[in-house]
Order: structure tokens, then C-alpha cells, then sequence
């Protein structure tokens, strides 16, 4: 993904003897594990960790935070016996071309993955989110994201993308004058509802655009 650097950190953790051992002596104290990434339902020992942690504490709350783009069925397996209390799914766009731009694959696949969350929501209540981490290439799309999530029941999530690994993606990049471009636009459209979603990464915008104008004012 554009604003991700996960995949290039050192990896490895699952291959150190001890780490297991020590999953195995505090996992009866664990009350919830949240599972996060690169990928969790891609990672060869993830489940392996659950297996392990389920078999010690079967009482454990988890939540797992995934990009969907994988085999629904076998995320869905993967699960199926755990008691979940919240999945969120990182998709950034509903719209097929910015979802590849930022990710680089088919949205038809964290769709379809979202669906079958949802039919396991209808069996086993937990929060299902879909989050977008808001960047250069999708910000325009904010409000159109928010509608489509609360039209499919889906918990909202922006996330504001304060670092990149590559350049042009971060609002944070922008000049003054496209900051407060972009602040007008998301105050003028809208309910009452879709601008209180916004209002955190509305917050974080406006913070660098008020060190833009700081920079600007000290230039000779």
C-alpha cells in the first residue's frame, strides 16, 4: 500500500524459540488480543498464534484488523471459533480504480470478504468497521465513503495519513493554499452526521495547515 512501510520492518518474531513459550505462560492472564498486520490472514504462523492463544484462553476477546484481500471462506474459518469483538477492514476507496491506485489490487475481493463478515455478524454479533486512511489520492471521496458505509451498516473509520514512505500521498505534503481547499470542501458538504466523522481528520488537517502558514510567514 502507498502509505505503508510494514513490509519493509524486520520480521521474524514467530521464528524466536522463546516467543512462543511466553505466549504460552500469559495468555491464561490476556483478557482480549488484537491482531493487526502486515496481514494477519496471510502470515503462515498467524494461525498458528491463534490456535495457540484460543487453546490456552478460550475466554479471550480478539480483534483483528485485516485488508480483506484474501480467501473469504478461509477468513471466515480462520475465526469461526473465536469470540470476536470487533474486525476492521482497511479498504481506503469504494471505488475500483483508488482502491488499486492505493493498494495495487481488486476491490471485488475485500467486498466480497466484507459480506461474508457480515453474514457472520448476523450469527455472532461484533463491530464490523471499514476504515479509509485519508491521503492525496482519495480524500475527495471522504463523504461518498462515509454514506457508503452507514448505507451497508458498516461502522466508518478515517484514519489521517500523517507519514508516507513515498512521496504524494500524505495531506501533510500539500501546500496552504490546497489545504484550505480541501477543509472548505468538507466543511460546505454533508449532514450533521458525515461532518462529525470528519471532524478528527478535519482537526489534524487544519493543525498542518496552520504550521504551512507559519512556514510561509517566515520566508523572506
Amino acid at each position: 500500500c502507498r502509505m505503508c512501510d510494514v513490509w519493509m520492518q524486520p520480521n521474524g518474531v514467530y521464528d524466536r524459540p522463546s516467543f512462543w513459550d511466553y505466549i504460552e505462560d500469559i495468555t491464561p492472564q490476556l483478557r482480549e488480543v488484537e491482531v493487526l498486520g502486515g496481514e494477519p490472514f496471510i502470515q503462515k504462523e498467524s494461525q498458528q498464534f491463534i490456535e495457540t492463544v484460543a487453546s490456552h484462553n478460550k475466554d479471550i476477546l480478539w480483534s483483528f484488523v485485516t485488508n480483506g484481500h484474501y480467501k473469504p471462506k478461509l477468513i471466515i474459518t480462520k475465526i469461526a471459533d473465536l469470540n470476536i469483538k470487533q474486525i476492521q477492514v482497511s479498504i481506503d476507496s469504494f471505488q475500483k480504480e483508488t482502491y488499486k491506485i492505493i493498494r495495487g489490487g481488486d476491490i471485488r475481493l475485500p467486498m466480497a470478504t466484507i459480506k461474508a463478515l457480515q453474514d457472520l455478524k448476523k450469527r455472532r454479533p461484533f463491530k464490523l468497521k471499514v476504515s479509509m486512511a485519508v491521503m492525496q489520492q482519495n480524500w475527495h471521496e471522504t463523504l461518498e465513503f462515509l454514506e457508503n458505509c452507514l448505507e451497508k451498516e458498516l461502522i466508518p473509520e478515517l484514519q489521517y495519513v500523517h507519514y508516507a514512505p513515498r512521496a504524494g500521498c500524505s495531506l501533510n505534503e500539500l501546500n496552504a493554499k490546497e489545504k484550505a481547499r480541501i477543509l472548505e470542501h468538507w466543511s460546505q458538504e454533508g449532514s450533521n452526521t458525515l461532518r462529525a466523522y470528519l471532524q478528527p481528520i478535519k482537526t489534524s488537517l487544519k493543525f498542518s495547515l496552520d504550521r504551512s502558514k507559519r512556514k510561509d510567514a517566515l520566508k523572506p
